[in-house]
């Protein structure tokens, strides 16, 4: 997949299936050993670390790969040897344009970049992956391969069904890329489509290029789908410049504990209105309603009636055994905590599900200074993404940035204060259950290799 690297490095935003980018990464990983991933990196050793790694790599690729045709052989050998040194040379560079000082932060970083949720991003999948879907522009890469040449006649019937998957995934334009020079004839070629769209026949080798064709990039890799929804030149830039702020030393305070959370820790964004007028006074009433309903929905359990009063919201959850009532207490942060009243027997299912906030829809504008803070807010959002923790807010106040995470366990936030110059020099935390809070703990640890602690 050296193809999302390319297009990594050329400030594209790109989207990869979950399945997919994780056995991607995953590949890339085992090219280093646990240690490895976790050792911080420094500017007088890299090079020196990198060329190591590459040698060892080769002796284990020339051992892997035996028992094959020589000629055979060599070409698998010299193909794998190439795309791991166009890897390791990408993870280099990162090192320098990310700020960042392990491989872990470094995948973590990566990992977020090829997993886009931006309509202008461009999907790579394969055909597999792309049944079912349509995209306005679609890239078929290494082209002339497709259908490729099977002995039994049922696997050929399957991959000319898979070729015919390919060539009807576009609603616009469908664009052919070659491997190398084709020879035969364009017409026959475009005849073995079997749709009206635009064909564009493209014989260029597997890089990345500048030449435009109706705006869009052309790109050949093998056995990939590039599909894209909206016109490509709007693509935003994903890296902004290199403009040095992550300074030292840097200060990390020990966990606070906190009673309650700041006011700003949501920044909900717009929700319909409810089926109840009283809860309809707050916007985090009815972020909660209806995160409620979208939890419940599929359970054995619905929604009855919600009784509101000034601070606190009654749910009457209808369940197999009856009518329980769970008391909701919320504060002007729209931090929730729910009580059962009476007895009620299904109370740990219930509260489980009246407590998920995953599904809360949160919209906040932050754009980072510049680099050294961009490499921060990459390291949290994947962190964030890993964890499955939420990021409900980022407000600025009074030279110093605040992040607002709803955990899996507690609420918390980091404040990270920062001089004149846009450098960071102290991170303060906080959280509701304190120095108990593991999933800040470890968020804190991830931050600490950013700056070589």
């Amino acid at each position: 997949m050296n193809i999302a690297l390319q297009l990594v490095n050329k400030n594209y935003k790109v989207r990869i299936h979950p399945d997919e980018l994780q056995e991607f990464i995953g590949e890339y990983k085992k090219i280093f050993n646990t240690q490895e991933l976790r050792n911080t990196l420094s500017e007088y050793m890299i090079d020196d670390f990198f060329e190591n790694v590459l040698k060892r790599n080769e002796k284990r690729i020339r051992s892997e790969i035996q028992n094959v045709d020589e000629v055979i052989r060599s070409n698998l050998i010299n193909e794998q040897i190439n795309i791991m040194s166009d890897t390791l040379r990408f993870l280099k560079s990162k090192y320098f344009d990310w700020h960042l000082n392990t491989l872990d932060n470094i995948f973590k970083r990566l990992k977020l970049m090829l997993s886009s949720t931006s309509e202008e991003a461009i999907k790579i999948s394969t055909i597999h992956r792309a049944k079912g879907l349509e995209n306005d522009r679609v890239f078929i890469l290494k082209y002339n391969k497709l259908p490729y040449k099977r002995k039994l006649e049922w696997e050929q019937i399957q991959e000319r069904n898979l070729h015919y998957v390919a060539v009807t995934r576009p609603k616009e334009e469908l664009y052919l890329c070659m491997e190398d020079k084709f020879e035969g004839n364009e017409e026959e070629l475009k005849s073995a489509i079997p749709l009206d769209h635009e064909l564009c026949i493209n014989n260029k080798k597997s890089e990345i290029n500048d030449e435009r064709q109706n705006g869009i990039n052309i790109f050949t890799d093998n056995s990939v789908l590039l599909q894209f929804e909206n016109d490509t030149e709007k693509v935003e830039d994903v890296i902004p410049p290199v403009i040095p702020s992550i300074g030292s030393p840097i200060s990390f305070l020990p966990i606070q504990r906190i009673n309650k959370i700041q006011d700003k820790f949501y920044a909900f964004d717009k929700y319909e209105d409810t089926p109840y007028p009283s809860l309809n006074q707050r916007l985090c009433q009815k972020a909660k309603y209806w995160s409620i309903y979208d939890n419940i929905k599929d359970t054995e359990f619905t929604i009855s009636n919600v009784i509101s009063t000034q601070y606190m919201d009654e749910y009457y959850i209808d369940t197999p055994t009856g009518i329980e009532i769970y008391k909701g207490r919320y504060k002007n942060s729209g931090q929730y905590t729910f009580t059962p009243q009476g007895t009620c027997g299904n109370r740990e299912k219930i509260l489980s599900i009246l407590s998920n906030e995953s599904n809360y829809k949160i919209k906040f504008n932050y754009e980072p200074q510049n680099s050294g803070f961009d490499s921060v807010h990459g390291l949290i959002q994947a962190f964030c993404q890993d964890l499955g923790v939420c990021n409900t807010n980022i407000y600025a106040e009074n030279y110093a940035l605040v992040y607002c995470f709803k955990m899996p366990d507690s609420y918390a936030y980091l404040r990270m204060t920062y001089n004149k110059h846009n450098v960071i020099t102290t991170i303060a935390s906080f959280s509701i259950i304190g120095e108990e809070d593991r999933t800040l703990r470890l968020l804190l640890e991830e931050l600490k290799h950013l700056w070589q602690l």
